[in-house]
């Protein structure tokens, strides 16, 4: 049974004569395209794509790391984090420092549970100058995961600087001061994240904990009851 175009793996000279000049100003991006597309097979056959052209067309290591990036971003997305994890390294490896790979890197490895190594990636991002609400909010994640609850609170501070709209921020925030006891704090946080969200049960019940933490048991009941009350809310509505 003959192989189908839908079947068949590209190789470089399957390319469309235009994408073959090297002369031609849209040739990185149709061949970052190109080999990006590639991810959804295995690492071999994309790694093996990238030597090909390499071979062809000799892709600088700019156009090469940013190949890996595409393809790691990709793994990164369907949930294949060893995948992932492998093509970002190689990025990184050709161009320490693209702040965006160390980024992405930070993220897949806390999907992987290494806050050790999610806190060296994200850290080096931010140093790299990605100073973005993305980066503190993560690297808040993953010194949160470590333990080290005083410096996560910091960044999930500096991460509601950049985006004072996000629920889940002030929410992290608020879980940090209360594992450091510092009780007014928390319930400052988490009373705005749910001004910003108020159909998030999570938020009522962490206030209620807080509150009773603080002896002020009549709020922190109110709190658990609205919790509830959206909780039946949401089964009733199939949330």
């Amino acid at each position: 049974m003959s192989e189908t175009p839908r079947d068949k793996k590209p190789s470089p000279t399957d390319m469309p004569p235009d994408l073959r000049r090297t002369d031609d100003r849209t040739f990185g991006a149709g061949l970052r395209f190109g080999l990006a597309s590639i991810a959804r097979w295995s690492d071999k056959v994309a790694n093996g794509a990238v030597s090909a052209y390499d071979k062809m067309f000799q892709i600088n290591d700019t156009d090469k790391a940013e190949i890996y990036l595409d393809i790691g971003s990709k793994y990164a997305r369907q949930g294949n984090s060893l995948e992932a994890v492998t093509a970002l390294r190689r990025t990184l490896e050709l161009e320490p420092s693209n702040a965006a790979a160390w980024l992405r890197l930070g993220l897949v490895l806390i999907r992987q549970a290494d806050s050790a190594g999610a806190m060296e990636a994200l850290q080096k991002a931010l140093e790299l100058g990605n100073d973005s609400f993305e980066v503190h909010f993560h690297l808040g994640e993953a010194l949160s995961e470590a333990g080290k609850d005083e410096t996560a609170a910091t960044h999930y501070q500096l991460a509601i600087e950049k985006k004072p709209e996000s629920a889940e921020a002030h929410y992290r925030l608020g879980v940090m001061m209360d594992h450091l006891k510092r009780y007014p704090e928390a319930v400052a946080a988490l009373e705005k994240a749910i001004e910003l969200s108020p159909r998030t049960t999570e938020y009522y019940q962490c206030l209620g904990f807080t509150l009773e933490s603080m002896g002020d048991r009549k709020k922190a009941v109110e709190c658990f009851k609205r919790a509830v009350e959206l909780e039946r809310r949401q089964r009733r509505n199939g949330l």
